[in-house]
């Protein structure tokens, strides 16, 4: 059938081939014909040079498309990695809408295909996506060696390089990883917070022991005292006892009270004592990790209108400090009508603001708190503006704090004045489409987990440059393309005469 069946049709005609020149008896040789016939009364546009030498021998030249073929063999890359494409995401393709699934109208290159075989003759030519990585989502920079790096996927599989990235292995008996910390006095000490607890390892990642058995999503090293660990999880905050370092990261105790549940917790850990906050659908608390209660910050209350005030607008999704400025939080919430809204205080929690900081004036609004009229035009103008940053989650860059990155499905929106003004960053980005944004401690760099692996910015994202990380098969291991597909083809090309010597030897490139 057309746009489909090629794998049975590639058998087929090898078989058809075949017997074109084996079989004697006309009759057959007819009705074998009349079958290659159908094939390309069904193929004979899709530029598959295989397919059609086998019905330039069967049923003559005119039936092979030659230019198409020798187009075909001329776009099959050279590179043996299958590399991830997401053609749907592109502007400058004509699509077919099929029953099934969006194609390309018309047969793409080689090199732009989303082979779904490593035979080529067997995947289709209009297949838009494929050979997609498995997502970054986050990366860490040892602080005492660069070349020591460590990523995770979405999943929580960590992977190890001792090679600054150029090589990768999978870390294997710690699964659910969402967090990594390396000690910044012991270069062979490293922490995993994972959905199963904190793992320790104190041979520089070869054995990995659980050190802490609660599920946790974050860790972090008291300012003042790198002997001390918190860790930051959906049931609260942790901290560990000073034991020195063998015993470093082994017994801990709960910092904070009880809260509902639903609630998100984050720790400041840069006073002469940490403070604990929880974000709940009635506001934000904090507690000093010396207290027993928590204590409830001021209540928005509505200056207009008769409606409830909803206190944060949603319900929370995560909360964080911003390790470099004290007092700074960040905060997102999941709201019925806008969708997820990432906002941020400077104050400790007490006043907040998108941070969009232009959308203020609609925050404020559509709590009632908002003094002046907004106009129809302005407030159409401020949907937009909230349409075309849909940020969902934040990073700030560790070195300067006035550097932010947001995580949008379409790029990454980065702000160099704390959230005054955005734009969108995509340059260098194979596949525009973004799912996980970080930034390592201790690395001036940031990194986008996308479609086609992991993607690193040393320019606080004026561009960005791909990396080794494409995780395709299982481990850190991708998967390679076979030469039989191509050789196939040409050398049945050359036999035949369809591709000449001076054809095969002609440096095409230089006038294409």
């Amino acid at each position: 059938s057309s746009r489909g069946n090629y794998d049975d049709t590639d058998h087929l005609l090898g078989d058809l081939y075949l017997l074109n020149l084996l079989e004697e008896d006309e009759v057959l040789r007819t009705f074998y014909r009349k079958c290659v016939e159908d094939s390309w009364q069904v193929h004979r546009d899709e530029k598959m040079a295989w397919f059609n030498f086998v019905y330039g021998v069967v049923l003559g030249e005119e039936y092979g498309d030659l230019e198409g073929s020798r187009w075909n063999l001329q776009m099959h890359p050279t590179c043996r990695i299958l590399q991830p494409q997401m053609n749907s995401l592109r502007t400058d393709l004509e699509f077919f809408e099929g029953a099934e699934r969006r194609e390309a109208l018309h047969p793409l290159p080689v090199h732009e295909r989303a082979s779904d075989n490593e035979y080529e003759w067997k995947g289709s030519p209009f297949r838009l996506d494929g050979w997609t990585s498995r997502i970054v989502a986050l990366m860490e920079v040892s602080p005492h060696d660069p070349y020591v790096q460590v990523a995770t996927d979405a999943a929580g599989q960590m992977y190890w390089s001792n090679t600054q990235g150029e090589t990768w292995h999978a870390v294997e008996g710690v699964e659910g990883v969402r967090d990594v910390l390396f000690s910044p006095d012991y270069p062979w000490m490293v922490f995993a917070a994972t959905d199963t607890g904190v793992y320790r390892t104190m041979d520089g990642g070869v054995r990995w022991e659980n050190v802490f058995s609660k599920r946790v999503q974050e860790v972090r090293f008291r300012v003042e005292n790198t002997q001390v660990l918190y860790a930051v999880g959906p049931e609260g905050v942790y901290r560990s006892e000073d034991l020195g370092e063998w015993d470093l990261g082994t017994v801990w105790q709960k910092v904070n009270g009880d809260g509902p549940s639903g609630a998100v917790f984050a720790v400041d850990v840069g006073g002469e004592e940490a403070t604990v906050y929880m974000l709940t659908r009635r506001g934000l608390f904090a507690q000093a990790e010396h207290e027993q209660e928590w204590k409830a910050f001021p209540q928005i209350s509505r200056q207009r209108g008769f409606s409830t005030v909803d206190p944060i607008g949603g319900d929370p999704l995560w909360l964080r400090v911003d390790p470099k400025v004290h007092g700074r939080l960040f905060r997102a919430v999941n709201s019925e009508r806008s969708g997820v809204v990432v906002s941020v205080s400077e104050d400790g929690g007490h006043a907040w603001s998108p941070v969009v900081r232009e959308l203020k004036p609609l925050m404020d609004w559509a709590v009632g708190t908002y003094q002046d009229v907004i106009s129809g035009e302005e407030l159409h103008r401020l949907r937009e503006v909230m349409r075309a940053y849909p940020i969902r989650d934040l990073r700030v860059d560790p070195g300067n704090p006035d550097v932010w990155y947001g995580l949008m499905e379409k790029g990454v929106a980065v702000t160099r004045d704390a959230g005054v003004s955005w734009e969108v960053s995509i340059k260098g980005l194979d596949i525009p489409q973004v799912a996980a944004i970080w930034t390592p401690r201790h690395a001036d760099l940031v990194m986008a987990g996308t479609p086609a692996g992991m993607y690193v910015s040393l320019n606080q994202a004026a561009s960005w440059t791909d990396t080794s990380l494409i995780l395709q098969e299982p481990g850190a291991l991708r998967a390679e393309i076979g030469g039989v597909g191509y050789l196939t083809a040409y050398w049945m090309g050359r036999y035949h005469g369809f591709i000449t010597e001076e054809q095969a030897n002609a440096v095409w490139w230089k006038d294409a």
